[in-house]
């Protein structure tokens, strides 16, 4: 259908063209408007702009205010390149078509001794040809509007829009991204129209053979195809990031059309690769920011770990804080602080190993040495940031090393600070910190049970942390222990020590994901998936090395078993990343419960006769569980 038409003129002029191109089947079904006086027109334009098209019937007389009205109805279009036509019953002077040449009118001037056909075939002709210039100049605008998308997911809602826009593929359209986590392979990630419903989907599962065939020899040949009822739009980026957009036609292409395509396509192009490589920068990031802190802590605490949970829980107390009504908690500080408060101990790299683990209480001038990480960490991570594009974030994650080691009444250290005087975020990470101590294996202490460590943290309000700090932790820990998405059962105990605290943590951890999940916010979403892929990582590596031990003849098997999982949990952080998978309810949770059932109830009994004998916790010396460094 093609758009409104709107005739400008005296009225039996304008009754007259409008009765000719109402008799012309090129116009079966447009709208077309009259107007006969040029304030009317320049408000109905202003009003309308759907309207593709402007005839003024100039009748004759000086036409030197024929430009000025041209120039007015293009201002009411809002400076859009649509046709402007004008017929004029005699040939306009020559300055006068040159400035409404300028202005870009419709490069014909009608005598007036023009016939209807003609008429007709002009004017369509010009709505034509201002389809045209205004689907590419739509085509080539659609950028902006597509840097915005954060997730690819939302680039993805994005582009199948752009297209539809252009009256493309309305009736359904997919796009695809070859992707994922541990092998690449064709996903769904939105659709639209009759496939609405169909995302976060590997290609090959999808029902329509046509549509996946369809799909994949244009892939094979990277490039589009074209059908009368189908088109696949092949896109790649110059970091060789592959996308496939299937669109189903009500009609074949016009010629024109392709041109269009081809605009967008290189739009897309330019799109999908700035998400794909912001979100592998982020990704790389959070790797290099992680094996920083790993390195610096590696003889310390339990590598990957511990750093996933401090990024963890440090954003959960900065959100809970954000939420609460005249805290000082900005926004900045909730994106930050988590990547910020892995390198908390990056100081702790320069500091000798015998007095980092040390089995026993530090003497003075230990104690001094061990201090000097504080500040130690700061140098680092601010001569980091001045020579980072992500300044801001290093200059945080300095402000926390600095300061993490402070106490609210002041008797902290480096530079014993009190209260508010200490950065909020170090204030937060703290907490986060002691706990995180408190509760682990180290090679110099037991790991404290959960609600002894929780008493000392309450019981540390106002004396070394922020009460508003704690009263956001404990609020926390009130919702993680009122979930009861899982539960542990005697039931699922193992006959050893370390596998059924390893198996709990899991069990916590999948609780937290769906306290996280209900709390709609994914950042912490995001560090607990990193959570618990790391945590399962470690836990299967202990089992596996206790396997062999044990003497377990199964053990090949079980190993493949943790790679599938791993495998799979790897997939479903990537998904979630990427905005595939926009919530985790359902599936998901469902997923990992069942998973975690399964492989302590089935798999993992199979392996109890041979590890009946109880196993000491590794690295678990024989000291006061009371000491913490």
């Amino acid at each position: 259908m093609t758009p409104p038409l709107l005739i400008v003129g005296a009225p039996a002029a304008c009754q007259a063209a409008r009765q000719t191109l109402q008799d012309d089947e090129a116009f079966a079904g447009t709208e077309i408007l009259t107007r006969f006086q040029p304030p009317d027109a320049l408000a109905l334009l202003r009003s309308r702009p759907d309207i593709g098209l402007a005839l003024l019937l100039w009748q004759g007389g000086d036409s030197a205010a024929l430009p000025a009205l041209v120039a007015a109805v293009i201002d009411a279009q809002g400076g859009a390149s649509k046709p402007v036509m004008v017929r004029s019953p005699e040939p306009l002077a020559e300055d006068v078509r040159r400035e409404l040449w300028r202005l870009g009118t419709a490069d014909r001037l009608f005598a007036q001794a023009i016939d209807a056909r003609e008429l007709a075939d002009a004017a369509a002709a010009a709505l034509r040809d201002g389809a045209r210039i205004a689907a590419l100049v739509a085509a080539a605008a659609c950028s902006a509007r597509l840097e915005r998308a954060k997730t690819l997911w939302e680039l993805a809602d994005l582009i199948l829009a752009a297209i539809h826009e252009q009256g493309i593929g309305r009736p359904g359209g997919m796009f695809c991204l070859l992707g994922g986590a541990a092998e690449p392979r064709l996903m769904i990630v939105a659709g639209s129209g009759r496939y609405d419903a169909v995302d976060c989907m590997p290609l090959e599962d999808f029902a329509d053979r046509r549509v996946v065939d369809m799909i994949e020899l244009s892939m094979a040949q990277r490039q589009s195809r074209f059908a009368p009822d189908a088109a696949v739009l092949y896109v790649e980026t110059a970091d060789d990031d592959v996308a496939s957009i299937y669109l189903t036609l009500d009609a074949p292409l016009p010629s024109w059309q392709y041109t269009v395509i081809r605009v967008l396509t290189k739009a897309f192009s330019i799109a999908i690769g700035k998400n794909q490589a912001a979100q592998r920068l982020q990704r790389t990031q959070h790797a290099t920011i992680s094996t920083m802190a790993t390195l610096a802590e590696y003889r310390d605490v339990d590598t990957g770990e511990h750093v996933a949970r401090v990024a963890r829980a440090a954003t959960e107390i900065a959100q809970a804080l954000t939420d609460r009504a005249g805290c000082a908690a900005d926004r900045d500080m909730v994106e930050q602080i988590g990547m910020a408060a892995i390198l908390h101990d990056i100081g702790k790299i320069a500091i000798p190993e015998g007095i980092l683990l040390k089995a026993g209480p530090l003497d003075a001038a230990e104690r001094q040495a061990m201090e000097k990480h504080a500040q130690l960490g700061r140098e680092i991570l601010t001569q980091a940031a001045r020579r980072s594009d992500n300044a801001a974030l290093l200059r945080r994650a300095a402000e926390i090393a600095h300061h993490h080691h402070e106490r609210y009444d002041g008797t902290g250290y480096p530079a014993g600070l009190k209260g508010e005087e200490i950065p909020l975020a170090a204030r937060i990470v703290a907490l986060v910190d002691v706990f995180d101590a408190l509760t682990s294996l180290r090679p110099y202490k037991k790991a404290w049970p959960l609600d002894k460590a929780i008493e000392t943290i309450r019981a540390g309000a106002g004396s070394h942390f922020d009460p508003h700090v704690v009263e956001a932790f404990l609020l926390l820990e009130e919702r993680r222990k009122s979930a009861d998405f899982f539960v542990w059962t005697e039931a699922m105990s193992v006959g050893n020590p370390v596998l059924d605290l390893d198996h709990q943590r899991l069990i916590a951890i999948i609780n937290r994901l769906w306290v996280a999940e209900n709390g709609g916010n994914r950042q912490v979403i995001e560090f607990v998936l990193d959570d618990l892929v790391h945590y399962t990582e470690s836990h299967f590596k202990r089992e596996e090395e206790m396997l062999v031990q044990g003497g377990y003849p199964d053990c090949d098997r079980h190993a493949r078993i943790h790679q599938n999982i791993c495998r799979r949990l790897e997939e479903i952080r990537w998904e979630y990343f990427q905005g595939i998978r926009e919530e985790l309810r359902g599936e998901i949770l469902e997923f990992l419960k069942d998973w975690l059932n399964q492989h302590i109830l089935v798999e993992d009994m199979r392996y109890r006769p041979y590890l009946e004998r109880p196993t000491p916790p590794p690295h678990a010396a024989a000291i006061d569980p009371e000491f913490v460094k």
